[in-house]
């Protein structure tokens, strides 16, 4: 890894199968702030409603994940009308961005 490349936090990654104390050992605990985030998504691959109402329920405001296919950015937000969300699948190692109330 470069020098220029270090990432200083506090908190330690989610732990891919580390689970998320709600007896669901596949899916990571996000370790979110209030704002914006940028995380890796260590889980398995499924839908972004499983993914945040396993890992973080409530706390999720909207995630973007980068399609590289398609150039463009896809979005699930829980609380956005069902033609804005054009996020199928989160996929394991996907980067994504997203907005956490906490």
């Amino acid at each position: 890894m470069r020098a220029d490349t270090w990432l200083s936090t506090t908190d330690d990654p989610p732990t891919p199968g580390a689970g998320n104390g709600n007896g669901n050992s596949n899916v990571p605990v996000l370790p979110t702030t209030a704002g914006w985030n940028l995380l890796t998504w260590g889980g398995e691959s499924m839908t972004p409603q499983q993914a945040l109402s396993a890992s973080n329920p409530g706390n999720i405001e909207v995630i973007y994940v980068w399609d590289p296919a398609t150039g463009k950015w896809r979005r699930y937000g829980p609380k956005l009308p069902g033609y804005l969300n054009d996020l199928a699948t989160v996929k394991s190692g996907d980067v994504i961005w997203l907005s956490a109330r906490n």
